[in-house]
């Protein structure tokens, strides 16, 4: 009984973890805080259970499977007796704890464009142990709680425009009513959502995610999102978005509702992806100017790159380090796909140990004086090792 009670606990202080770091991230945006509400946490278990059992991954769950409640976010919203089916789920895998879940998610821009839409504000948080290809699923669902009460109590119109997908049990709702919900959520949030806000301190790199809204790049900077509130801004025209460091205007591409090659992007939110990598601990400056209400408006704010975990070094052809010293090393993408594929290293005298942080960069350090030939990508780099005590 103790060691059942205990790993209870135990899930339900991880689960908070990430109830606590999700707020963290929409209060320093701008958003309004979340709650934590009970369908939505039963039906995040549930997927996330039916991932980690069938080894699988994505939003869609196939009948015949064990754990199986429902295809789609949809249904499995109807499953976990949630009364409004208008779910949005977030999931990421393999990350070792809810904080890098979500770091890694916010990195991922659609990803982190649900989390800061102004509309939720009620969210079920999961954590799952797999045996298969990734041993740590995270599912995030989140909800609008005003439309979760009309699902549950409000009247059916008897004329007007109304709504017949959005309640569990079918209950039609007026547009009118629906439209309300929104904004007496909506209204709870800044009038622009943005991340990385002032000050705040990011990864310097995007990778990939699904769909992948830079599908020409392996590697990227980490992108800047906008997002303006409808409520208090439903006549926005974007005059400009950009980035700087050191005063100099950094390349990048703008997604919008547009030019967003998913579709993801909605019309009220601006997306700013740097083409190349951004630099360890540095200050990056940013512009956004638009019009609304007939005048045109500013913001500049800046943020900075996370500092390297250890001493700094470049892959270069030769290299002097120091026994019994940690090293960071970076691989300088010399373009977009640019990424370490393989890596491989041989020693003699000293012995090697290193670890990945993402797909530019690993740790090391080296235990004794002598030479180590490093490969990357089918590229030979020579290091040369001395006794850290002389």
């Amino acid at each position: 009984m103790r060691i059942l009670l205990f790993a209870i606990f135990f899930c339900i202080a991880q689960a908070s973890e990430g109830f606590d770091y999700l707020n963290w991230y929409r209060i320093h945006s701008g958003a309004s805080l979340v709650k934590e509400d009970r369908a939505l946490q039963k039906m995040a278990l549930a997927h996330a259970r039916y991932l980690a059992i069938n080894n699988k991954i994505g939003h869609q769950e196939q009948r015949g499977l064990a754990g199986f409640t429902g295809t789609t976010v949809f249904d499995r919203a109807v499953s976990a007796r949630s009364p409004s089916r208008m779910v949005v789920e977030n999931i990421s895998y393999g990350e070792r704890d809810f904080f890098a879940s979500l770091d890694t998610l916010f990195a991922a821009i659609y990803h982190r464009l649900a989390f800061l839409r102004p509309f939720y504000d009620e969210v079920g948080i999961a954590k799952v142990r797999s045996g298969g290809r990734y041993k740590r699923i995270y599912v995030y669902t989140l909800a609008n709680s005003r439309l979760q009460q009309l699902c549950r109590s409000a009247t059916e119109p008897q004329s007007g425009y109304v709504y017949t997908n959005l309640c569990s049990d079918g209950r039609k709702i007026a547009k009118r009513t629906y439209d309300l919900a929104m904004k007496m959520v909506a209204q709870n949030a800044a009038p622009i959502i943005i991340w990385p806000s002032n000050g705040a301190v990011v990864d310097p790199a995007f990778y990939e995610e699904y769909p992948d809204p830079l599908p020409q790049c392996s590697v990227s900077g980490y992108p800047i999102s906008v997002t303006f509130n409808p409520v208090y801004l439903g006549d926005v025209v974007l005059d400009r978005f950009e980035l700087f460091e050191h005063g100099r205007r950094v390349a990048a591409k703008l997604l919008t509702y547009t030019t967003d090659p998913n579709r993801k992007i909605k019309p009220y939110e601006y997306a700013l992806m740097p083409i190349k990598r951004l630099k360890f601990a540095t200050k990056y400056d940013l512009l956004l100017r638009y019009r609304s209400g007939g005048s045109l408006k500013e913001i500049r704010w800046s943020f900075r790159t996370k500092k390297a975990p250890f001493t700094l070094q470049s892959v270069k052809k030769r290299m002097k380090l120091r026994s019994n010293h940690y090293y960071t090393f970076y691989y300088e993408p010399k373009d977009c796909k640019d990424v370490i594929t393989s890596i491989w290293m041989r020693c003699r005298g000293t012995k090697s140990r290193y670890k990945m942080i993402d797909k530019n960069s690993f740790n090391a350090i080296f235990k004794g004086a002598g030479s180590c030939q490093l490969h990357i990508n089918g590229k030979k780099y020579l290091l040369q090792i001395s006794d850290s005590r002389k």
